[in-house]
């Protein structure tokens, strides 16, 4: 990292979900623009870091954690939790049990950030449409219930990626930005209603 990109505005946006929804291949896709059929489990906690430039015409530094889905690494996700600016929320479109899981990784989110704080709702796998489990309008709802934006993607095609990740980068972005100038007016988290459409070795349709 060079000493430019060492003064730059970091921020940390982490993943929430179980494990097996697509949080690697997400943080790849975003990072690296490309995609595996064949992923390693997280064990813990990884990250990758990507620095991008925003419309305001500022670069930041991002770091993106990745965090196991499975319970035994539940408190290694809580103390990452507490240094995170902003949350993606992940489940699988094919797997229902996935996104009856949401609630409780808010509700651990909630917990021990509060509700004034940037959240994504991210349903995954869209490309797989004859396994869908989930609806579109299922995970509106459930977005629209907590007040936070929602996106539908594919990390496979990449479709709405980019799109999910700077829509809560701007927000983290704006809230912190807001705070530091003593301007802040409450949350940060904004409804988006619209329908946008290491590690143990295993095949998965990330």
């Amino acid at each position: 990292m060079s000493k430019k990109e060492k003064k730059l505005p970091k921020y940390n946006i982490m993943t929430l979900g179980n494990t097996a929804v697509g949080k690697t291949s997400f943080i790849i896709r975003y990072t690296e623009n490309s995609f595996s059929d064949t992923y390693l489990t997280t064990l813990g906690i990884d990250y990758k870091t990507k620095i991008i430039t925003l419309e305001n015409n500022k670069s930041y530094s991002i770091n993106f954690f990745d965090t196991a889905g499975q319970e035994k690494y539940k408190s290694l996700a809580v103390n990452t939790i507490k240094k995170a600016h902003g949350v993606i929320l992940m489940y699988d479109v094919t797997d229902k049990k996935s996104f009856e899981a949401i609630s409780t990784w808010m509700k651990n989110a909630i917990d021990i950030k509060g509700k004034d704080f940037p959240v994504m709702l991210v349903g995954n796998k869209i490309d797989l449409v004859d396994r869908r489990e989930v609806s579109t309008e299922e995970g509106e709802n459930t977005a629209s219930q907590y007040g936070i934006q929602f996106f539908e993607i594919s990390n496979k095609f990449g479709t709405n990626v980019e799109e999910a990740c700077s829509g809560l980068i701007n927000l983290v972005v704006e809230k912190n930005s807001n705070e530091k100038d003593g301007k802040s007016k409450g949350s940060a988290i904004k409804i988006n209603k619209k329908n946008n459409k290491n590690k143990e070795k295993k095949d998965c349709n990330c």
